[in-house]
């Protein structure tokens, strides 16, 4: 029996990023996975003033809105203290700034129609900012998305692609394919069609 190796580029966050034949999996698109895991990693913001201490330290553990609480706590102790204040003005700033990249980045996927991605993604930051202004805002964006028409029904089709690619990953690529060659038809007319269609013919590339 003859078959076709097959491989499989997952990312940080476990969503496969690319498929295919190992041949054409290149080291450029394993360097720009690591470097995209470590730019939505642990942040470590380097020395900051000492009022700063523990929530540096919240920081380099993930905990940003944990950090972000003991930077208002800071503040509080350092009314007096130009110095410190615009330090943590500065260390706050730069905590949002990271939030940016996080909803630039869920706003990429949802353009695309990969809503479930973007709202597990979401999701995850959430728990990661908790505690800081971006976590109601960011509840507030997940709201707005399934409350479109458009949004929650490439909600269900993104969930659906998801599953058959998890199918494929566990060996069953006959199902894999079917499923997603339904979900292209289903999903004629909206972003996420494209998204669809390019894992149906990845998947028949591979089988």
């Amino acid at each position: 029996m003859r078959g076709r190796p097959s491989a499989y580029l997952i990312d940080h966050e476990g969503v496969v990023i690319w498929q295919g034949h190992p041949a054409r999996l290149s080291h450029a698109q394993i360097e720009e996975a690591i470097a995209r895991a470590e730019s939505d990693g642990p942040w470590d913001p380097g020395e900051r003033h000492e009022v700063l201490k523990r929530a540096v330290k919240s920081a380099q553990e993930g905990k940003l809105g944990v950090a972000w609480k003991a930077a208002e706590s800071a503040r509080k102790r350092a009314m007096e203290d130009a110095v410190a204040t615009a330090a943590i003005d500065v260390f706050q700033a730069d905590i949002v700034e990271r939030g940016g990249r996080v909803i630039d980045k869920a706003a990429k996927m949802t353009a695309e129609g990969r809503y479930f991605q973007a709202v597990e993604y979401l999701e995850g930051k959430i728990v990661v900012f908790k505690g800081a202004p971006l976590e109601k805002e960011w509840k507030g964006v997940i709201k707005e998305w399934m409350s479109s028409k458009d949004g929650k029904a490439q909600y269900d089709l993104d969930k659906k692609r998801r599953s058959a690619l998890a199918a494929a990953r566990k060996g069953d690529m006959e199902k894999a394919i079917k499923d997603l060659r339904k979900l292209s038809e289903k999903a004629e007319g909206l972003p996420i069609a494209a998204v669809i269609g390019a894992d149906y013919q990845a998947l028949r590339e591979v089988k």
